[in-house]
């Protein structure tokens, strides 16, 4: 059932756990898979902001666009993140340190990891902007 910590392409034991540009995808697809093994953890990616309506004051989504089958079908994939700061400006890239807990994900509809932003700053777009899942 999915990938062992070990085997991810990421150092599960540093702190924070930096997830690169061309693996959000594969965190992406675990963190849905296994939230419980994110829950405390402190995580450090870039993304962009986005926003869906009835979301709660001082949250966003931390996503990326991704490529689930072809071309035609980019949309975006993230997990919703609480901020105590200004929301950043939706569609910029940022890089993020945040800290991961396992919970009931309001965009999901399910237990999935809810983030808890600790810093941000501005970011270079990454070289390639769509996520693939491979």
């Amino acid at each position: 059932d999915g990938v062992a910590a070990e085997d991810l392409p990421y150092d599960m034991a540093a702190d924070p756990v930096v997830i690169p540009d061309e693996m959000f995808g594969v965190w992406y697809l675990d963190a849905m898979e296994h939230p419980g093994r994110y829950d405390g953890k402190n995580l450090k990616f870039k993304v962009q902001a986005a926003y869906m309506k009835g979301m709660p004051n001082k949250t966003y989504i931390a996503s990326r666009q991704a490529m689930t089958c072809c071309a035609d079908d980019i949309g975006g994939i993230g997990f919703v993140c609480k901020t105590e700061n200004t929301l950043p400006t939706r569609g910029k890239y940022y890089e993020v340190v945040v800290s991961a807990e396992k919970a009931m994900s309001p965009i999901h509809g399910r237990e999935a990891v809810i983030l808890v932003q600790k810093s941000i700053k501005a970011a270079e777009k990454p070289k390639d902007e769509v996520v693939y899942f491979n």
